[in-house]
């Protein structure tokens, strides 16, 4: 099934993975009181080839969907600036 994100729609493929593998992590993580998913968490979650992954991350971050900032244990990670609303894409 195909699907976009509708407060981001002109996302790519790869960029609308990272955003719900995020979401998907983040919602697992904060009950364990952490606040931040690992870039390496999120790219395990992933099959995407280095190059998908690599354009994916640089789009969320220039376009402003999302920042990198790093946890409590020294690892970058991904905050997304955004709350993905999901819906079928036409």
């Amino acid at each position: 099934m195909n699907w976009i994100i509708t407060n981001a729609p002109n996302a790519s493929a790869a960029a609308r993975h990272i955003i719900r593998a995020t979401n998907v992590l983040d919602h697992a993580i904060t009950t364990d009181n952490r606040w931040y998913t690992p870039l390496t968490d999120i790219q395990d979650m992933l099959d995407l080839t280095l190059t998908d992954w690599a354009l994916g991350l640089a789009e969320i971050l220039t376009t402003g969907l999302g920042t990198t900032v790093i946890n409590e244990d020294g690892q970058e990670c991904l905050f997304l600036t955004i709350q993905p609303n999901y819906a079928p894409a036409d």
